[in-house]
């Protein structure tokens, strides 16, 4: 049976999975990358939710640039709209 990871490294987990995701908007980090910490991420009780809430947190955040454009899009589906 594994231990649950302390409360400490699973937030130093999130942060870290976090700027691995904003970075690859921004064009940094490879895609391989942040997939491969989101594997990794799993081990330490960190689940999809999770995952989902730090991308929906970083298309709020109106500071990462490269995210406009999915900000805007995901307003056009609200709308029933759709962009090809």
């Amino acid at each position: 049976m594994a231990l649950a990871p302390h409360p400490l490294e699973r937030e130093w987990v999130l942060k870290w999975l976090k700027g691995a995701i904003e970075g690859y908007s921004k064009g940094k980090t490879s895609l391989q990358i942040v997939k491969g910490r989101v594997k990794t991420v799993e081990s330490y009780s960190v689940s999809f939710s999770d995952v989902k809430q730090i991308v929906d947190s970083l298309l709020l955040d109106p500071s990462i640039g490269a995210l406009k454009q999915i900000r805007e899009e995901s307003k056009g589906a609200d709308k029933g709209y759709r962009r090809f």
